[in-house]
Parts: C-alpha cells; structure tokens; sequence
C-alpha cells in the first residue's frame, strides 16, 4: 500500500497480486480490470463501484482497440441494388 496524502479521502485501494495482472491494468483497464477482478488476480479495498469507475476515468486515452479499429474497420459499402431479384414488385 502507498501513503495517500490527498485533500480528499480515498475512494479505495487496489491490491494486485502479479506483475502480470498490473501490466494488464495499465495497457487496457477497461478489459483487464474486470477480468482480473473475476479471477482473483487483483483485490478492491473500498466500494468496488466507486473504485472501477475511477479506473476507468484514469483511462482517457483511447485503448489499442480502438486506435487499432480507426485503420481496419472497412467503410460501409451498403448500397441499395435497383434490379434485385428480392425486390418487391
């Protein structure tokens, strides 16, 4: 645990139990926080609500998904097809 010397008392504490488990916190903690929260690799000390969401508040930057969709996600190329056999009469 680290001291906090904040104006306003903390939210809570996470107490994470691998090198693992923190790096994944910190590349992506929209998916890693739940994740290792599920299988035990991370604890919350304090209200788990308040907690996950400052966590996710910490993550303003966009997260390699979404930087990475920005480059493969293809234009919608929908268009309508005037002489379609499954048109309606």
């Amino acid at each position: 645990s680290s001291p906090y010397s904040g104006e306003t008392p903390p939210i809570g504490s996470i107490v994470v139990r691998s090198p693992r488990t923190l790096r994944g916190i910190v590349i992506d903690p929209h998916l890693h926080f739940g994740e290792c929260y599920m299988h035990e690799t991370l604890d919350v000390r304090g209200d788990l609500e308040a907690v996950a969401a400052a966590v996710s508040r910490l993550s303003t930057l966009p997260t390699w998904r979404d930087r990475l969709s920005v480059y493969v996600t293809p234009p919608n190329t929908l268009r309508r097809v005037p002489n379609s056999s499954c048109a309606r009469p």
